[in-house]
């Protein structure tokens, strides 16, 4: 049978070309062992999928399609039951079920959750109670450690001047109220916006051990050109970037809210601190590590697994290392150097190792729990105990979950606000029982709050620990964490250095693709 006749008979399609080659699709590795072959495509019936660029600066588009994508709470409810009362009334359906003795419920699951109490943070040595949003509390305050910018290169083409005079103003006045001193930077002003013009200009201005960062103003978000910098001044040198694209920063009437982010952003790099959790004295000498590991989608390049680790009292000071690996492979062999590195490097500062350590695992699904714990749990272990011999090491493994099925919705109140319309748990939310395992200490925890969707829980199972915590202790702490991502006046959705290890991956295997210098291993130069 030919392709012509194959679709005409079976969709009713009429190739009009016949003189088109066919697209053909191979097989990968793991499908090869299967017994997959060639698949063939015929051009003409083929279409693009995904959005362009046109579509997504369409505001209006994009705010129709969020809607449908992501409704809120009372929508997806309804959503679920209708789907739910389609399968339990279709006959097919009930038969199929029955071949195998199951059965639907016709209701969602009534369970009892408890909330946390709200987080305090420390910011210009007060401390204040705070939501999920702190940012006005962070323009009302200074930021906790200041960091001078004495010595810096701001970059920029000639065409863009004029925005680069706008920026830097902007800078300077936001700075003031933080608390932050801007001195004049060098101005290198660029004929061109080539990469090679970036590049050279750094080469040239950068100054060994003395100039604190580089900031260049990009006329566009080309990747070649982004790659290249973060090349030359994580591995090439030791040196800090901050880049901006032009047409963010050009919006007068936000320019001022985008030097306030740019700012913060550049003191945390350079080892600054915008704010501090509170934390209880049970927690002092605990060493927080954050994993996750970056894949390439095509699988054509290699994996890099990315390690964060808190190297200071108030867990805002940061240790970050990555290696690669082999494509697509999640669980990584190197944990015993980056764990051996991260202690090193806390003993360095603090003058004594962490009293325990804690491991938060993002990235495992459910089938691989069993490999990191007699694998990657291992490692770790065997690290700790030679650090300390002939003690027993106090340590806790968790792991992470962010893409899950499980939604939660909150009741309302008999007489309260809203009648009888579902709503989002408030952040703090755990559920720790009926739809957890039993043979698992796990805990989902809501730490966002979704204005018009509807939020996600993550969820958490502690795989393994020495220390005689109750398992609220560990839900207060993965809160508490969710409060110090420095580069979202907000909860994020996992334990910061969880995230903080997310974007360091993505960075490696995205732009880097080789180790950077060793100096950077000391500052958050990826976020």
């Amino acid at each position: 049978m030919t392709f012509i006749s194959y679709f005409k008979n079976h969709y009713n399609v009429v190739i009009e070309n016949m003189d088109q080659p066919l697209l053909v699709t191979r097989p990968k590795k793991k499908d090869l062992k299967l017994g997959k072959s060639n698949i063939y495509l015929v051009p003409e019936i083929c279409h693009l999928t995904g959005l362009t660029d046109v579509n997504r600066n369409n505001f209006s588009l994009m705010k129709e399609l969020s809607r449908r994508t992501q409704p809120d709470p009372n929508t997806k409810a309804q959503k679920i039951m209708g789907f739910i009362k389609r399968i339990i009334t279709n006959e097919q359906a009930k038969e199929e079920l029955s071949k195998w003795s199951m059965s639907i419920e016709p209701d969602m699951l009534n369970i009892e959750g408890h909330l946390l109490n709200q987080e305090k943070l420390i910011m210009g040595g007060k401390e204040i109670m705070v939501g999920t949003d702190w940012r006005n509390d962070m323009l009302a305050s200074r930021v906790n450690v200041p960091v001078h910018m004495r010595s810096w290169i701001f970059v920029f083409p000639r065409k863009l001047a004029h925005l680069a005079s706008d920026v830097l103003s902007g800078m300077k006045r936001v700075a003031g109220p933080m608390g932050i001193g801007i001195d004049m930077p060098d101005m290198i002003e660029l004929v061109d916006d080539r990469t090679e013009s970036y590049i050279n200009a750094m080469r040239v201005n950068i100054k060994h051990r003395q100039t604190q960062f580089v900031f260049c103003l990009l006329t566009s978000d080309r990747k070649d050109r982004y790659d290249a910098i973060k090349v030359f001044s994580c591995c090439d040198h030791s040196v800090l970037t901050q880049c901006v694209l032009a047409n963010k920063a050009s919006n007068k009437t936000k320019l001022l809210t985008i030097c306030t982010g740019l700012v913060w952003q550049i003191n945390v790099k350079l080892g600054g601190e915008l704010w501090a959790m509170s934390l209880p004295k049970g927690l002092m000498g605990t060493m927080i590590i954050g994993i996750d590991v970056w894949h390439d989608p095509k699988r054509k390049r290699p994996s890099v697994c990315a390690v964060v680790a808190t190297r200071n009292p108030s867990m805002s000071l940061m240790y970050s290392q990555f290696v690669f690996h082999e494509a697509g492979q999640e669980i990584t062999s190197h944990l015993t150097t980056l764990i051996t590195a991260a202690r090193r490097c806390y003993y360095e500062d603090m003058g004594r190792l962490p009293e325990r350590t804690i491991i938060f695992r993002d990235g495992v699904g459910d089938g691989q729990l069993e490999v990191v714990k007699q694998y990657e749990l291992q490692q770790i272990w065997d690290c700790l105990k030679q650090e300390q011999p002939g003690q027993s090491p106090k340590v806790a493994f968790l792991v992470t979950k962010k893409r899950i099925k499980e939604r939660f919705f909150a009741v309302p109140e008999a007489g309260g606000r809203g009648g009888g319309t579902l709503r989002n748990p408030p952040p703090g939310t755990v559920v720790d029982s009926e739809v957890t395992r039993p043979e698992a200490s796990d805990f989902f925890l809501v730490s966002q709050l979704a204005r018009h969707s509807t939020v996600t829980p993550t969820h958490y199972n502690i795989l393994y620990t020495t220390l005689d915590w109750p398992a609220s202790l560990y839900q207060r702490l993965s809160y508490k964490l969710c409060h110090s991502y420095f580069n979202w006046a907000g909860t994020v959705s996992v334990p910061a250095p969880c995230l903080y290890a997310h974007k360091l991956a993505y960075l490696a295997g995205e732009s880097l693709h080789r180790n950077p210098n060793p100096d950077m291993a000391r500052h958050l130069y990826y976020i």
